[in-house]
């Protein structure tokens, strides 16, 4: 089974997204805020205005049952139970320990005449990784950072063998706006 961790909860829209699709990845959106993660496993999720993602999240972190749909030629159709995917945890450390594949997802940093002035989340979430992630652990980078942070990050982690890649995001798209 692969496994996906998302360091902080600004990855969890995208991890709900992937465990939707995905329903054989187990994904652990991990958060050091108790009050987040309590909220994110609550019936009232921190999210403002996406009811299509609210019920991505229900459905990938609660499972379903079997369902009947009704289908074009008024017959249905039994949509089979679904077991859940998505959980979210404050237990950073067991998550990395189990990851494959990290996603580190955390604020963008304020920027000023194109200068980023706070990267200090990231290097927390790094540092992370390079103490609790196993060998092989890709790492996926899904933040707006500086030039050069890449570098950065490989020299950190770099007690353990890794790939880094980039996660592109364009901001405006709404989950309602994809085709389920």
């Amino acid at each position: 089974m692969l496994s996906l961790s998302s360091l902080i909860s600004p990855g969890a829209p995208a991890a709900t997204v992937l465990a939707f699709f995905h329903p054989t990845l187990h994904i652990i959106v991990a958060d050091k805020s108790a009050t987040l993660i309590r909220r994110w496993n609550s019936r009232h999720l921190p999210l403002n205005d996406e009811p299509c993602l609210r019920y991505l999240v229900r459905v990938t972190r609660d499972g379903t049952l079997p369902t009947l749909v009704w289908a074009e030629d008024d017959q249905t159709v039994e949509r089979p139970a679904r077991k859940p995917n998505l959980v979210f945890s404050n237990d950073v450390e067991s998550g990395l320990r189990e990851a494959d594949i990290v996603f580190l997802c955390v604020e963008t940093p304020t920027m000023r005449k194109g200068i980023a002035v706070e990267t200090k989340a990231l290097e927390t979430a790094v540092g992370e990784v390079a103490e609790w992630a196993k060998e092989g652990v890709v790492v996926v980078v899904k933040s707006t950072v500086p030039v050069g942070m890449a570098g950065r990050i490989r020299e950190t982690v770099s007690l353990i063998k890794f790939q880094i890649k980039r996660f592109f995001e364009f901001k405006g798209t709404d989950v309602g706006d994809t085709d389920f």
